[in-house]
């Protein structure tokens, strides 16, 4: 089903004028170009539980209207603010706590 789904935003997009195609069929945060000013984005998933767990949990999108045009960005809430999705953040503070704990939790369950 994933290669499937991958197909989803051009064929959408073959039947819809959009420049966002915007989906969470997947935990997986993705921003991804489709060409000619278009892209697609997966909002992942708001569960820091389990797969993908809090460095790629609470992502979603926003789209900005500009004077030239609208613009979409994926963003993750953390430390209190939505940021730019970055998959190499490190936590910090409390975000820092909760990973830890999920690291635990994840190690606990594995043994």
């Amino acid at each position: 089903p994933e290669a499937a789904l991958s197909l989803m935003p051009s064929r959408i997009l073959r039947h819809v004028d959009a420049r966002f195609v915007v989906l969470s069929h997947t935990h997986e945060p993705i921003s991804e170009p489709l060409g000619k000013g278009r892209y697609y984005f997966n909002t992942g998933t708001w569960l820091a539980t389990g797969k993908p767990g809090l460095l790629r949990s609470f992502t979603h999108v926003i789209i900005h209207h500009g004077p030239r045009g609208p613009r979409a960005s994926l963003r993750q809430w953390r430390d209190g603010a939505s940021r730019e999705f970055t998959p190499g953040w490190i936590p910090t503070g409390a975000d820092a706590e909760l990973a830890e704990a999920e690291t635990e939790a994840a190690e606990v369950q594995a043994a």
